[in-house]
């Protein structure tokens, strides 16, 4: 921070910015780091992503949600659980 404004380097050159917004995905870790160095944290909300899976059990059901269900790529170590809605 430089007086009022953020100075950011990255290897596309130098930027100044009155705000700084940082996302950080679900990282409790490095909200609680932020905070620390004065940053307002957010309140986190559920943001929608997509899997493009071709799998016929899926296919006749669009528009069907589920609460809480859990979710996982096989051969990773990618699980997580949550509202999902199927679509097209």
């Amino acid at each position: 921070k430089k007086g009022n404004q953020w100075k950011i380097s990255t290897n596309q050159g130098d930027f100044d910015a009155d705000k700084l917004m940082i996302a950080t995905g679900s990282n409790t870790k490095i909200w609680n780091l932020l905070e620390k160095l004065g940053h307002t944290i957010v309140s986190p909300v559920p943001s929608l992503f997509t899997f493009k899976i071709n799998d016929n059990r899926i296919k006749k059901i669009p528009g069907v949600s589920v609460v809480n269900a859990t979710v996982s790529i096989t051969n990773s170590e990618f699980k997580t659980n949550g509202p999902l809605l199927i679509t097209h």
